[in-house]
């Protein structure tokens, strides 16, 4: 069974909190998504694990610099919060549920 989700997030970078959308699919124990925000589509992977944590790995990009990320968090029934760190340091996102799709 796959769960496809969309939630509207938040993430805090230096210059300031800007705005996007986290697609997530999760099959099992694995996960994987986009991150649309700072004026690109990115792609994770990573695994769910015990009571909605998460862990991830990707890549973000601006117009300034790429940069690879391991991020770490929780999800909920609405809400996500993750850390994404890596050598600039790390930002905070924060994402609320918009809608899902379940298909076997």
């Amino acid at each position: 069974m796959v769960e496809k989700c969309i939630y509207e997030i938040e993430l805090e970078v230096p210059i300031g909190v800007r705005q996007g959308l986290l697609y997530l699919n999760i099959q099992a124990e694995q996960i994987s998504g986009k991150i649309s925000a700072l004026g690109n589509v990115e792609a994770f992977s990573g695994k769910m694990k015990e009571q909605g944590e998460i862990e991830v790995d990707g890549e973000l990009r601006s117009v300034y610099r790429k940069m690879h990320y391991h991020g770490s968090g929780k999800r909920t029934d609405n809400r996500l919060k993750m850390a994404l760190s890596g050598s600039f340091g790390t930002y905070l996102l924060r994402g609320k549920y918009l809608c899902g799709v379940t298909s076997g």
